[in-house]
This record gives C-alpha cells, structure tokens and sequence, in this order.
C-alpha cells in the first residue's frame, strides 16, 4: 500500500484524520486522484475533509469532481469555499459553483455538515441542536446550538451554549472572574430551576462558518467541562 493510499484511509479515523490531512497536503497534487474517489466515500465527514483538503491543494484537476461533489446533500457549501480556493490559487475561473446559493449559506446546512465531518453525535432539540462532544479525558459535555436567535437590533444570530452547574450566589465573583481569562465565550445564567451557569457564544447567522463551528464547539465543550468540574466534581453535562 503506498503512503498516499495509507493516509486516504486514515481520513476514515477521527483522532487519525488531522495528521493524515496534513501529510496529504504535504504531499500536494500527486494526491489529487485519491481525494477524488473520496468524494464519493459513504461517510459524510470523510468527504467533506478530502473536498477541504483538495481546496488547499489548489489543483484544477479537482474542479470538475468537487462541482458534482457539490451536488450531494450537505456538501454544497464545503465543494463550493474548495473551488474558489483553487480558483484563487490557479486563476482558473469556476465554471460556477455554488449550486443553489441560498443551499450553501444556509447556516443549518454548514453546521450539520461541519458536525458530520468530525463524527460528533448530533440530535434535534426543541431550539436546535444538541451536540455531545466526547473529550480526551474520558468526560463528556453537551453543546446546545440555539438556530432561531435575534438581538435587540432584529439581526439573526447562532448561540452556541453548555452548561457548567448550578449557579449559587457565592460562585458569582468567580464567574466574572473566568470571563476576563476566557477568549471564546462569556459565562452567564439561565433560569432553569435551578438556575444554572453556562458558557455561550454567539455568532451572527450570515457570517457561520464550519471552521468556526467546530472551533466554537470543541472550546465551550472543553471550557465547560472544566468549569463543570471546578463547580462539581460531576460529569453530568
């Protein structure tokens, strides 16, 4: 088995899939033919990171198959941000590419579709999402993806939250605290019963984007966990 064919198969591995990613990157364009046939891999995850992969690659030789890629249900927007890395790398124009533009930015499409590509298990809920992240230490925590939010000037956000305990009086100072040393999202209450301390973020609904989704659910679940462990010592969330 050639190294290529090795590392096309690790894709298949999510721990293994970041390192094969850049490996195949390294080796550039004689990889181009093995991302090809991956994009038509039964896994959606394994498809979206060969459509990524072929986009920083940049080769021409990938357009045509990234355009039918483009055509499956939940690779519209990843086949499309590909092909205009490649056109911007080779100046070879697409002979278009977005399939349905309202299909591409549609923020629920990216989001599944990033969710997908890194194997987190994923279930409809009242307001959204809700995402159970498994975390290297054993632990997991749940992130809730609320899809329908708007702000006091009418603009239409993604609140991306995880729940880090209940919320007591004397635990106010310390939560105030972690928010001027946490860079991704702010600590807050909500009013369950009993109220309850969680960790948000949140992003304007056109500017989502699937890096950004996973950046924003792999750091609240991480945060969250330790603050969860830091107020409890439980595993509950």
């Amino acid at each position: 088995m050639s190294d290529i064919d090795r590392l096309v198969q690790e894709l298949d591995n999510f721990r293994a899939r970041p390192a094969a990613k850049t490996a195949l990157l390294k080796i550039g364009v004689p990889a181009v033919p093995a991302l090809v046939e991956v994009l038509r891999h039964p896994n959606e995850g394994v498809r979206w990171v060969a459509a990524r992969t072929l986009g920083e690659i940049g080769s021409a030789e990938a357009q045509g198959p990234l355009r039918e890629a483009g055509k499956q249900q939940g690779m519209e927007m990843v086949c499309a941000d590909a092909l205009e890395l490649i056109s911007k790398k080779t100046g070879v124009a697409q002979t278009h590419s977005r399939g349905v533009e309202g299909q591409a930015h549609d923020p629920l499409t990216i989001i599944r579709g990033a969710l997908a590509a890194a194997h987190f298990a994923v279930t409809d809920a009242k307001e959204g999402l809700e995402v159970k992240v498994s975390l290297p230490s054993g632990r997991t925590q749940r992130v809730a993806v609320g899809l329908h939010m708007v702000d006091s000037e009418d603009r239409e956000y993604i609140q991306f939250r995880t729940e880090c305990g209940p919320s007591r009086s004397d635990g106010f100072e310390w939560a105030l605290r972690q928010n001027a040393k946490n860079p991704l999202g702010t600590i807050g209450i909500v009013e369950t019963n009993p109220p309850t301390f969680v960790m948000t973020r949140n992003i304007y609904r056109d500017s989502i984007h699937p890096d950004e989704v996973l950046r924003t659910v792999m750091a609240l679940a991480a945060h969250g966990d330790v603050f969860e462990k830091a107020l409890t010592k439980e595993d509950k969330r």
